[in-house]
This record gives C-alpha cells, sequence and structure tokens, in this order.
C-alpha cells in the first residue's frame, strides 16, 4: 500500500542483476549505484574481510586473489537487466555527496528532498556509526593476528567487532595501506573501465580519480606481548571479548608413556613458547628443565609436572605472568 519501498544492501553487488529483475518485476524500479575509487575501495574491502571474517594476507594477496572491481562490466549487466535510463549513478565521496553524506545523498536521490527529517539524530545512529567504523591502527594488527591463529569458531562474534569498531573509530588519523607500487597496478588495471564509465554515464572527469593518503603504512602481525595488551584493552570496551582468553591463552595435557605432553595453543605456539614457564615448587622453571619439547608443546616426565597443582604460565619481557587455562585432560 506504500507509494516508494527502499532496498539498500552491499549484498546486491554480488546478485545476477537478471535475477533481481524477476525478483521485482511487479515494481518500477529505480537502481542507484554507489562507486567509489578502486584504491580506496579495495583498502575498506580487505579490512572488512580481516574485521568481519578470518582473513589475514597482505592486501597485495587480496587484490591478486579476491579482489575485482571492473565498473563497465558490472554497470553494463545492470543496464541490460533494468535500462540505463531506471539507473542513478553516485560517487562515494564527500566531494559527490550530498552535505558529504551518502545516508542524505541516498534519500535524496531516491526520493528528493524530505522536510522535517533529520538523518543525525538519535544515539542509536551514532553507537551503530561507532561500532561499525573501518579497522584503524593496532585493532588490524590485532585482528589479522587472531584471524591466523584461532579457528573459524571465534575469529568473529557481535561484541568482538563492535569494540574494535569503538577502538578503531577513536583513531583520527586516516592511513594508506595501500602501496604506490599497487596503486599504480590498480590505476592501469582499470584506467580503460573507468574512463568508459565516465563517458558513458557523464560523470565528472574526477568522479574516480584515487584519492591517495601520504602517510603509508603496512600493518604485520601483532607480537605476542601487543596481543595480551590489545586484548585486555578490549575487555574493558566489551566485558565479552573476555571468552578470547581461553582460546588465545590455553593448553590442553596428556598422558603418553612415562609423561605428561602439555600442547599450547596456536596463539603461543606463534611466537611465545619460549615464555612459558612452570611453577614447580614454588619455582618458575623453564618447561626444557623439566622435559623436552615436543610438536606444539613439552613432553615432561610424570615426576616433574604435576597437573593438579603446578602453574603454567607465560611469562613476557615486562615481567608480567599470564597464568594460562587448562583445557582438560584426555587420559
Amino acid at each position: 500500500g506504500l507509494d516508494t519501498v527502499l532496498i539498500s544492501s552491499e549484498g546486491f553487488q554480488r546478485c545476477d542483476p537478471a535475477v533481481v529483475k524477476r525478483v521485482f518485476r511487479k515494481f518500477d524500479v529505480t537502481v542507484i549505484v554507489y562507486l567509489r575509487d578502486q584504491l580506496s575501495y579495495l583498502q575498506s574491502a580487505w579490512l572488512q574481510a580481516i574485521h568481519a571474517e578470518n582473513y589475514y594476507d597482505t592486501i597485495e594477496a587480496y587484490e591478486r586473489d579476491i579482489f575485482h572491481c571492473d565498473y563497465a562490466q558490472m554497470l553494463s549487466a545492470w543496464a541490460k537487466a533494468f535500462s540505463q535510463e531506471n539507473i542513478v549513478i553516485r560517487i562515494y565521496s564527500k566531494k559527490f555527496l550530498v552535505s558529504g553524506d551518502v545516508v542524505r545523498d541516498f534519500f535524496a536521490s531516491a526520493l528528493g528532498e524530505i522536510p522535517g527529517i533529520d538523518f543525525e539524530s538519535g544515539q542509536a545512529v551514532s553507537a551503530y556509526i561507532a561500532g561499525n567504523s573501518s579497522l584503524r591502527g593496532d585493532a588490524i594488527r590485532f585482528k589479522k593476528r587472531l584471524n591466523e591463529v584461532i579457528g573459524s569458531d571465534r575469529y568473529y562474534f557481535a561484541e568482538l567487532y563492535k569494540a574494535l569498531g569503538v577502538y578503531s573509530g577513536s583513531i583520527v588519523q586516516r592511513v594508506n595501506l595501500v602501496s604506490k607500487e599497487l596503486a599504480r597496478k590498480l590505476e592501469c588495471k582499470y584506467r580503460a573501465s573507468n574512463t568508459e564509465v565516465i563517458q558513458a554515464w557523464s560523470l565528472s572527469s574526477s568522479a574516480l580519480d584515487f584519492r591517495e593518503v601520504a602517510r603509508h603504512e603496512t600493518p604485520g602481525m601483532m607480537g605476542g606481548q601487543e596481543f595480551h595488551a590489545f586484548l585486555q584493552a578490549l575487555t574493558k570496551i566489551d566485558p565479552a571479548c573476555d571468552i578470547l582468553f581461553g582460546d588465545c591463552y590455553g593448553y590442553d595435557v596428556h598422558e603418553a608413556d612415562s609423561s605428561w605432553v602439555l600442547e599450547f595453543c596456536q596463539n603461543i605456539v606463534c611466537d611465545s613458547l619460549n615464555l612459558v614457564k612452570i611453577r614447580h615448587n614454588g619455582l618458575d622453571i623453564d618447561p626444557e628443565l623439566l622435559g623436552e619439547r615436543s610438536p606444539g608443546g613439552f613432553t615432561i616426565p610424570f615426576e616433574n609436572f604435576n597437573p593438579d597443582r603446578d602453574r603454567v604460565l607465560l611469562k613476557f619481557g615486562d615481567g608480567e605472568a599470564v597464568t594460562l587455562a587448562m583445557n582438560g585432560r584426555n587420559n
């Protein structure tokens, strides 16, 4: 019974336009498409893959294996399904958006002016935007490590996503994560396609220019001590993130012949096995003085380790000791 229905989703970019056309065949459809230059889009897509999925490879690998952004090809398929006169192209850049805001721009493009509506009011909107910020700073390095050292069951949950977003939202300075070499590769790869789109859709000649930030960074994996400190900071933003301590700082014990086999989680195996200490008879002792190193941990004779009494610790360079949690004993 309504005159106009608005449906917005990034998921449409992965849909076959012919199928979308069939779904909405009873409606007069206007398709509003937002394009952004491939450099900033690549960076945003890579960060989102790290943030909301379990991706941890480099941005170069992401561009090579996953990223595909030929706008001429994409728009041709949508124009074939809906005809070009029913497609509105907008540029995702503050320079081209109404009031520099994509929400206002979308409503203005879809409905024109709407008196009396304030799209920026309400704490719920502000909280959502804060929790949905793209990863920045150390949050990138933390989530990359988390994705690499933990299985897919814990790489994403709502509280972690929001906490990382809140942390990232507090960082004002923006950096460019795309190297000059990769930027040149993108420019060469999409130059002809972008020119075709600009001409075919009568866009500004600068609509798809790459907008580079002067400062460049290449985020690596976060080190073990930094990772622990960052996880502690996240739990202060949202205590629900505390669940990750069990995944990141746990070990398992089982019997093998006349020894105990201690197997540590991948986060510790990654770079911190040399920091493991066993508090045995009141002393913090290197496990290799009590037994020997084995794949993923240590093998220690029964007489040198009591899993019910001895504590297993991780001692960082600053002297902080983390008591590791036993995940269970498989006899």
